[in-house]
C-alpha cells in the first residue's frame, strides 16, 4: 500500500537521480571558477603607444617557471584575440 510517505520519498529519489548530473557540472563550475580566481588564467595586455602604434604583450604563468612577459606580434595579438 502506498502512503503518503512513500510517495514523498519516491518522489524525492527520482528528483536526487535526475539531478545528479547537474551536480557535478555545478560543482566543476565552482571549483573552475575559484581557481580562476585565485590564479588567473593568461592574458593578452595591449596599449597604444606615444605614435598609435598597438604595442602586445602577452602574460603567462605558470606553477614551475613562475610569470613571463613576451612581446606579441600585431598578427599573433589578432589571432590570440585582442581588439584594441
Amino acid at each position: 500500500m502506498w502512503t503518503s510517505e512513500l510517495i514523498l520519498q519516491a518522489i524525492g529519489w527520482s528528483v536526487l537521480i535526475a539531478g545528479f548530473p547537474l551536480i557535478f557540472i555545478y560543482i566543476r563550475k565552482l571549483t573552475r571558477h575559484l581557481a580562476y580566481a585565485l590564479y588567473p588564467r593568461d592574458m593578452l595586455i595591449q596599449y597604444k603607444a606615444s605614435d598609435d602604434k598597438i604595442e602586445s604583450y602577452l602574460l603567462k604563468r605558470s606553477f614551475l617557471r613562475g610569470k613571463s612577459l613576451t612581446r606579441v606580434s600585431e598578427g599573433e595579438a589578432k589571432a590570440l584575440g585582442g581588439s584594441l
